[in-house]
């Protein structure tokens, strides 16, 4: 911004007057601040100009357009009122006289509206012994910005300059309540603080069963399936491969039946636990039926 001191340039004028009336300050008038602080769009804006050396002083826009939404108050010398755009806009003040339609001084401005801070607070479930990244991206204001995160459980760390959760949860717990907080580089920065809750979810369900007994041609057959971990009850499935003569309980993970031939069954079984979101394993089996 550039000031341009205008305290001697109403004297000549002066002279030109009968009464001499109305004459301005002996002193240079400085206009401040220097600078004016961001907006933010559609949030309330106010910010006051004075003149040094001067009890009183009459304001005006003598070049350039404030944003949409600010008005100059030509008494006070407040710039308020609520930006309706974003943007930077540029535009020269000057303060004048009050007796007299004579500019004391004048200074440039550039007044940028900025959008306002946002970020996308959805987090995803984490899992017990699985590795975990979540990245938080803000938006709007200025960037770069600055991330902070307080509450996170053992195992998990951030990144207060990307925003990002990574590691490995050793404790299965919900509703870990967290507050993140985001600060841009705006002048003056605009913070938001965020209530978070993190559910972390027990170990993946696993199938524990590694082989099935032989099954002979004639004879009933059963061999029950186990798995471990997730959130019972777990529901089976087989997802590749056939049976044949024998079936699968989806509730109770017993395969069952009486085999009529001889053959080597190939198949793939999965198991899905009762958690939201669900866990999965799956193995592959081969059964033997024999004579």
């Amino acid at each position: 911004m550039q000031h341009a001191r205008l305290g001697h340039a109403c004297w000549w004028m002066c002279l030109a007057l009968a009464s001499g009336a109305g004459c301005g300050p002996t002193t240079p008038v400085e206009i401040t601040p220097a600078t004016l602080p961001d907006g933010v769009l559609d949030s309330y804006y106010r910010q006051v100009l004075t003149a040094s050396n001067v009890e009183q002083a009459a304001w005006q826009i003598s070049q350039g357009v404030l944003p949409p939404g600010l008005r100059l108050d030509s008494g006070s010398g407040a710039i308020e009122g609520t930006p309706e755009q974003a943007g930077s806009f540029t535009f020269t003040v000057q303060a004048l006289q009050t007796t007299l339609p004579i500019p004391l001084a004048e200074a440039s401005y550039t007044l940028t509206i900025v959008p306002p801070l946002t970020v996308g607070t959805d987090l995803p479930a984490a899992r017990v012994g699985q590795s975990y990244q979540h990245q938080f991206i803000a938006a709007g204001g200025v960037p770069p910005y600055q991330f902070a995160l307080v509450g996170l459980p053992a195992g998990l760390t951030f990144d207060g300059q990307t925003g990002s959760i990574t590691g490995t949860p050793i404790i299965a717990i919900n509703d870990v309540h967290l507050e993140l907080t985001v600060t841009d580089s705006g002048q003056p920065p605009q913070t938001l603080v965020e209530p978070l809750f993190l559910d972390i979810q027990p170990p993946a369900v696993r199938i524990t069963t590694t082989d099935l007994p032989a099954g002979k041609v004639g004879v009933a057959y059963s061999a029950q399936l186990t798995a471990e971990a997730g959130l019972p009850p777990y529901h089976w499935a087989v997802v590749s491969g056939w049976l044949y003569d024998l079936r699968l309980d989806k509730q109770t993970g017993v395969i069952s039946g009486t085999p009529k031939e001889v053959k080597a069954l190939t198949f793939e079984i999965r198991v899905t636990d009762s958690d939201l979101p669900a866990s999965t394993d799956t193995k592959s089996f081969t059964l033997t039926i024999g004579p």
